[in-house]
């Protein structure tokens, strides 16, 4: 009877290490992708537009879906929301080490002078989830989110990061 017990609690043991192996590989080998710049764009015709640039920095390839790409515009407390801008790159495959990007623009009608000046601001919200491609047990979905505030008073000009949030 003790033979058998011993058994059994060895092969519990063995089948608990064996999970936790797995589960520490897969953190570890896992893709990482973030955002590491965006690039502010004056379009020829003079609508604003800009570049977000992310990154795989992890070990796997990444499976990349935009969920949410929108801007804000506010002009004299009155908010303008533009649901798609620009090109979302729906179903992206990153490699590791690899940088891609969505675009995004103000559309027509935005006059740059006032975005120059402070007197409209533009707030840009992606949002985009991806998982490491190959995954056969425990595929684990990830997720990016950030705010990007435009800023016409810094030099060079840019966007700052307002929030953010991953996983």
């Amino acid at each position: 009877m003790w033979p058998l017990g011993i058994s059994i609690v060895s092969l519990l043991i063995s089948i608990g290490s064996f999970v936790y192996t797995m589960r520490t590989f897969a953190v570890t080998q896992r893709p990482y992708v973030g955002m590491i710049g965006v690039v502010w764009v004056t379009e020829q015709a003079g609508t604003p537009a800009w570049r977000i640039v992310f990154k795989n920095s992890g070990a796997r390839p990444a499976r990349v879906q935009t969920v949410k790409n929108q801007t804000t515009l506010t002009t004299d407390g009155v908010r303008k929301i533009i649901p798609t801008s620009g090109s979302p790159a729906s179903h992206t495959v990153l490699m590791p080490g690899v940088e891609s990007q969505i675009f995004g623009s103000a559309g027509d009608g935005v006059n740059v002078n006032d975005l120059l000046s402070g007197r409209t601001k533009l707030e840009v919200e992606v949002e985009f989830s991806y998982e490491a491609t190959g995954d056969l047990l425990w595929s684990s979905k990830y997720h990016y989110k950030t705010k990007q505030l435009f800023e016409p008073t810094i030099r060079p000009m840019g966007f700052i990061t307002t929030s953010g949030d991953a996983n």
